[in-house]
């Protein structure tokens, strides 16, 4: 929350936070040495937070034994009621937020046209249309796709590197890393590096960006989308591959079979829900991302999230929930047909 950028920008009116500053300070003034620099106190709590939480883990014990048995709630109707209705009104207060969205696509003009109508899902007024809605679709899929193999691939070969175990931490260490980079610091960092046509070292040595080209892109963004959400991904895919027999691997060696046979037909297919999940968690979160992409897009490239908070600042609040509506259906489909293959695979795993 404290790097979040898409409510504040929203909501938070004249109260400014850091992200805000930074998007001011970049975009509004083009003062990209100012907004690097106040990128850094975005990264320092976030670093702090990411080391305490990583010395935690390490100081965790596991206490479970032969001798241990499942704890078992006991049925106490007083706490049980308490409970549930506070439960009740978080639940209340989420569908809330759903529901007020959802109507404020379906009205004519609030408050004073209560009508309902799907007028505001054509974009009419809006000068980008319904493609940006299309943008996040490319872009998310390819995250997805990419994302997915190059993680499942990464945690795979880092996993069986056993003979160099400081590469093996150090390769944890970088996938895990992104989790404690905000987004905005990632997306200017972008913008430094891929936007500089070469690079001068002590104004003697020219070296031009062969990435520069990237710049502008949607590859850029699917990129950009990838590293944001490696983190848990690559910790998905990790303790996914850790729970596969390695006497599997061991039977498959001495029997010749090669590694890429033992990936292809062993361990992806044991792996397969966790691969899933991976594709679904890098669709669902590059559909609603904003602080990661809202330095690097372009007029041709801008996605709908993007898009909802500059319909909102021009007043198009119907338009920009309408776009927000699409985002929610689209990612329930998803989620719904995630689920369905989920289920399909655990049900012939169960009989088999």
């Amino acid at each position: 929350m404290f790097t979040d950028f898409g409510a504040p920008k929203v909501i938070g009116g004249e109260f400014n936070v850091l992200s805000i500053d930074v998007y001011k300070q970049i975009i509004g003034q083009q003062n990209m040495p100012m907004g690097a620099t106040v990128s850094i106190l975005l990264l320092i709590p976030a670093i702090i937070s990411f080391i305490v939480t990583k010395k935690i883990e390490k100081n965790q014990n596991s206490y479970i034994t032969s001798k241990s048995i499942p704890y078992k709630v006991k049925t106490n109707k007083l706490r049980d009621s308490i409970l549930g209705g506070v439960v009740g009104i978080i639940a209340f207060g989420i569908i809330a937020v759903m529901l007020t969205v959802i109507l404020s696509s379906l009205i004519s003009v609030w408050p004073y046209d209560l009508r309902l109508t799907l007028e505001h899902f054509s974009m009419k007024n809006s000068i980008d249309g319904i493609k940006p809605f299309i943008n996040s679709i490319k872009m998310s899929l390819l995250t997805a796709i990419l994302g997915t193999s190059f993680v499942f691939l990464f945690a795979y070969l880092n996993e069986k590197t056993e003979k160099a175990p400081y590469l093996k931490s150090f390769g944890y260490f970088l996938s895990t890393l992104p989790m404690a980079l905000p987004g905005l610091v990632l997306g200017i960092a972008y913008v430094l590096f891929f936007n500089k046509l070469e690079f001068n070292f002590m104004d003697t040595i020219y070296i031009k960006n062969l990435f520069n080209g990237l710049y502008g892109t949607l590859l850029i963004m699917v990129i950009c989308n990838i590293v944001h959400f490696f983190s848990v991904a690559f910790i998905t895919a990790t303790t996914a591959i850790k729970k596969v027999d390695k006497e599997l691997d061991m039977v498959a060696k001495s029997m010749g079979i090669n590694s890429v046979s033992i990936l292809k037909n062993v361990t992806i297919p044991l792996c397969l829900p966790a691969v899933l999940e991976n594709f679904m968690y890098f669709f669902l979160n590059s559909m609603v991302t904003i602080s990661a992409l809202v330095f690097i897009y372009t007029a041709s490239s801008k996605v709908a999230a993007i898009s909802i908070v500059q319909l909102d600042d021009k007043g198009s609040t119907a338009q920009a929930a309408a776009l927000a509506v699409l985002i929610l259906v689209t990612n329930i489909l998803v989620k719904v047909i995630y689920e369905f293959i989920k289920n399909r695979l655990e049900k012939r795993t169960n009989f088999n």
